[in-house]
């Protein structure tokens, strides 16, 4: 993609122009959170997702029993940000030290 402008209106927009073969000289409008890193930096991206990935391909549902007694130690005896379990579907079940 390229970006060729910049939005003036709220919610704030991006107009962008898509390059690959397949969709070549289509543009849109999107939300700059659509635009996920720069081009040049697409594999260290795109590598840190795979990462990402792995680290929380085995993360606990909510009602898990495990997941839950963590919560309730961490809820039970903070630890003034020292350490922290995530709780969102994203971090949930990893421990933040």
């Amino acid at each position: 993609m390229e970006v060729l402008k910049v939005g003036t209106q709220r919610p704030q927009r991006v107009k962008i122009r898509f390059i690959a073969e397949e969709d070549e000289g289509r543009e849109e409008w999107a939300p700059p959170a659509r635009l996920r890193t720069p081009w040049a930096r697409k594999d260290a991206w795109l590598e840190e997702q795979r990462q990402w990935a792995e680290l929380t391909q085995d993360a606990p549902d909510q009602d898990d029993p495990g997941f839950r007694a963590a919560n309730l130690v961490f809820d039970t005896c903070p630890m003034d940000g020292q350490a922290e379990i995530g709780w969102n579907l994203r971090v949930r079940g990893l421990l933040f030290v």
